[in-house]
């Protein structure tokens, strides 16, 4: 907007600089972070507290509570606090310690979110007649609405923002007219869930349970711990393994998959002969933290028709909504493309959908989220009920969101869902360098969704300590997998840094990893064992193809969980054999002799040539007058196992795989 007066122009910018120095404070590490020493344990110290509990002195008999003393310990704090320890030793250093750890992008909120601020503190450095607040705590609508940033919202949040939500959702996310509640970031927006949905009795005397999915997010643990009650709800306090906590259920997934077959099971076990079900909530991050897998929109369907047919809440995390890399969810190809949502979600009474401006909007420290429940059957609808409900936990919490955030939060949302994805895109060199950087672990998880990946550790390391050995002798930080159910595992974040920065600290982890796990290394395949494997490879397709239909010498050299051309599990060897069947007398032939990738992987050029209907055929993978060279590139185990075989550009990032 435009400013006549000089002096006015004056306040309000030095009104912004303040803001702009203590939002960006929040999200920055500093070598000044008060420590705790890391040899007092989570045990010793919750021994203390029990101890000064159960003192009989009463002048110590100031009790806390075993919730909280039995909830984890934040990791990211703890991540922070060892690097605080060691930053002396990285102080001469230009570049410091890297963070992969913390979840947080490397830019900037965009123009809008800053010239909605400016906006808003000019109206109360100069504002108008006393009598045109607007939007106050009753929603009284009249005249400016900047002018009155110091009072309260409605508790649902900041009238303008929840429209331009409204429309978002309808737009974006294929949701109706939903509830909207705005919130102090998604992890109040869980909160609000597990206060609203979770009883510590239930209505047949039963703790209601929760399910998560093992890796999880941590802080939704933390939630189920701290916040819902009942005896031992936080399990052994001196361990991480959140399969103690009373009333939260753990489920396996297959490569970052939640396991279908298992939640129907427990849906199954746990459900009442007189109706309803002990299990009141189901939890899912998609894209995945601390996973950093995007689910596939046919998966997310089975869920949610799961869900339904036992009557069970599904709570679905959407913050990561913009970095589905590789699109999976996506509506079928059949659907009206001018009507295709950016990011289906789904428009069911029972499903909750949560979303943030942290991450996208890179506005971590602003802490604005918002919850959408569904208005289906009006005020009969459960998601009606339910929001109804929840306004009780969001006066009690919050009141509301702060109004300046989320004034900010609206600025940002004009500037577009593109806006947001222009940022994403420069990612890219930071996830292939990390991809790299890890390659070397026995397995991986993630790379197509949110901004994680996840490695696993050499039988026996201790993550932990593995992660704190990162941060003093290499100068990078990750979080140790026990924290997200997963001992023996590392997750990474490659959206902290810019992408020079991030390849730096990528350089050091590749590093790091190399010399602490040195004994592993050993067991790596040598580049003539690597080049020897490819060409049998080719050999036992060719044998195929000259009319050995078993196949038995390529599968026997593949690994249980292989990954063919996309043929996975029971795929492979009917989809193997029909392509075979298809292309009669196959015959690859090599262009270069096959060259080693980096460890356990090797690539080379190729032809083939095959007959289709007694009509000869010939393709080759590098031909100058196409617009890109392929090569067919395979992964191996360290056991000389086939993990997987893809046909990409020769100058293509490293994939990530389950097993190598």
């Amino acid at each position: 907007m435009p400013y006549n007066n000089n002096n006015t122009i004056s306040s309000a910018a030095m009104v912004m600089t303040l803001l702009l120095l203590v939002s960006s404070s929040t999200i920055k590490f500093t070598k000044s972070f008060a420590t705790f020493p890391t040899h007092i344990t989570r045990q010793s110290r919750t021994i203390s507290a029990t101890r000064m509990m159960s003192s009989t002195n009463n002048n110590n008999n100031l009790s806390i509570s075993s919730r909280t003393l039995q909830t984890l310990d934040p990791c990211v704090i703890l991540m922070k606090q060892i690097i605080s320890q060691h930053a002396d030793k990285w102080k001469d250093d230009p570049q410091g310690i890297f963070s992969l750890a913390q979840g947080v992008v490397h830019w900037k909120p965009p123009p809008s979110t800053y010239e909605a601020l400016a906006a808003a503190i000019q109206e109360n450095i100069t504002p108008q007649n006393d009598d045109s607040i607007q939007f106050g705590m009753d929603g009284a609508t009249s005249g400016g609405d900047g002018s009155i940033i110091h009072t309260y919202c409605p508790d649902e949040g900041y009238p303008p923002l929840l429209e331009a939500l409204k429309t978002k959702l309808q737009t974006e996310n294929g949701l109706h007219n939903p509830h909207v509640m705005v919130t102090s970031g998604a992890n109040q927006a869980f909160v609000n869930c597990v206060l609203t949905l979770l009883d510590e009795n239930d209505e047949q005397g039963n703790i209601s349970k929760c399910v998560v999915f093992e890796p999880y997010y941590f802080n939704h643990v933390m939630a189920v711990q701290s916040v819902r009650g009942g005896q031992g709800c936080g399990g052994t306090a001196a361990t991480l393994d959140a399969k103690n906590v009373e009333g939260l259920l753990v489920g396996p997934t297959n490569h970052g998959i939640p396991d279908l077959n298992w939640l129907r099971t427990q849906l199954e076990q746990n459900k009442y002969k007189e109706g309803g079900n002990a299990i009141r909530m189901i939890t899912l991050v998609n894209p995945g933290n601390p996973t950093g897998v995007s689910l596939p929109y046919s998966f997310l369907k089975q869920i949610t028709e799961l869900t339904k047919e036992y009557g069970v809440w599904l709570v679905m995390d959407n913050t990561y909504e913009h970095f589905d890399v590789d699109s999976m969810n996506t509506l079928p190809s059949d659907y009206d493309e001018q009507q295709q949502p950016d990011y289906p979600c789904f428009d069911e009474e029972h499903v909750i959908n949560i979303f943030s401006f942290s991450k996208g909007y890179a506005m971590a420290g602003f802490r604005v989220g918002y919850i959408a429940l569904s208005s289906k059957n009006g005020s009969n609808g459960r998601g009606t009920k339910a929001y109804e409900e929840m306004l009780k936990v969001q006066d009690t919490i919050a009141i509301c969101t702060s109004r300046i955030s989320q004034m900010a939060a609206l600025g940002a949302l004009q500037s577009g869902r593109e806006w947001v994805y222009d940022q994403v895109k420069s990612l890219d060199v930071g996830r292939t360098a990390i991809l790299d950087a890890i390659s070397s672990l026995d397995q991986i998880i993630g790379g197509n969704g949110a901004m994680y990946v996840m490695g696993k550790l050499p039988d026996g390391t201790d993550d932990k300590e593995f992660a704190s050995s990162l941060i003093e002798h290499y100068g990078v930080a990750v979080i140790p997998g026990s924290f997200c159910g997963l001992p023996g595992w590392i997750r990474v974040c490659y959206s902290n840094l810019p992408p020079d920065q991030c390849k730096i600290a990528a350089a050091r982890l590749k590093k790091g990893i190399d010399e602490l796990t040195m004994s592993s290394k050993k067991q790596l395949l040598s580049d003539d064992k690597l080049i020897n494997l490819a060409k049998d490879f080719i050999q036992y397709k060719n044998d195929a193809g000259m009319g050995d239909s078993s196949l038995d010498s390529v599968f026997d050299l593949c690994s249980s969980s292989v990954d063919l051309y996309g043929l996975k599990g029971e795929e492979v060897r009917p989809g193997f054999i029909s392509f075979f069947e298809k292309h009669e007398g196959l015959y690859h032939e090599l262009i270069d002799e096959p060259s080693v990738v980096c460890s356990n992987v090797v690539q080379y050029p190729f032809t083939k040539q095959w007959r289709i209907d007694g009509e000869d055929k010939v393709w080759k993978s590098i031909d100058t007058s196409k617009p890109r060279d392929k090569v067919e590139r395979l992964y191996f185990d360290n056991k000389g196992k086939l993990e997987k075989v893809t046909v990409v550009e020769k100058d293509a990032p490293l994939q990530s795989i389950i097993s190598r």
